[in-house]
């Protein structure tokens, strides 16, 4: 978050830095070789989501593709690409219904004094309803 800040992207949103998008929105706005910079530092992520996509036959694999092309970096795609072919199907009705499984409630829990979702406050209202990004003034870094 500090690196956003410091090259004056603000962030109004509850969204995680890691949020593609987002991430893609703030390089926009940087010069070539610091955009390269960081896509290379994630490639082996852009690696592993591109071929997850290619495994389910999902067109949208390009986007990744085209962006490890721009970082320039060398990734190892066929590691990669045995590790993916490993993995347990997680689209599966079983495996959603897993991550998405509601915690078992216990009353004999301690209740936590900052609950979130209580009337006087929490999330509800601390979401703005502005624009989730907003950029400041602060000076442009050069890369390094």
């Amino acid at each position: 978050m500090a690196e956003y800040t410091g090259r004056g992207f603000d962030i109004n949103s509850e969204q995680m830095p890691d949020y593609i998008p987002l991430f893609l929105e703030f390089l926009s706005e940087q010069e070539e070789a610091y955009v390269c910079e960081w896509l290379g530092d994630v490639s082996h992520i852009l690696t592993i989501l591109s071929e997850r996509l290619l495994d389910r036959q999902c067109d949208y694999q390009i986007l990744f593709e085209s962006l490890i092309e721009i970082s320039g970096a060398t990734v190892e795609r066929e590691k990669i690409a045995e590790a993916v072919k490993k993995e347990q199907p997680d689209d599966t009705i079983e495996a959603i219904d897993k991550a998405w499984e509601d915690k078992e409630i216990r009353f004999d829990d301690p209740i936590e004094a900052d609950c979130q979702s209580s009337c006087g406050g929490g999330y509800a209202s601390s979401v703005i309803p502005e624009t989730p990004v907003s950029w400041n003034n602060a000076p442009i870094k050069p890369a390094t």
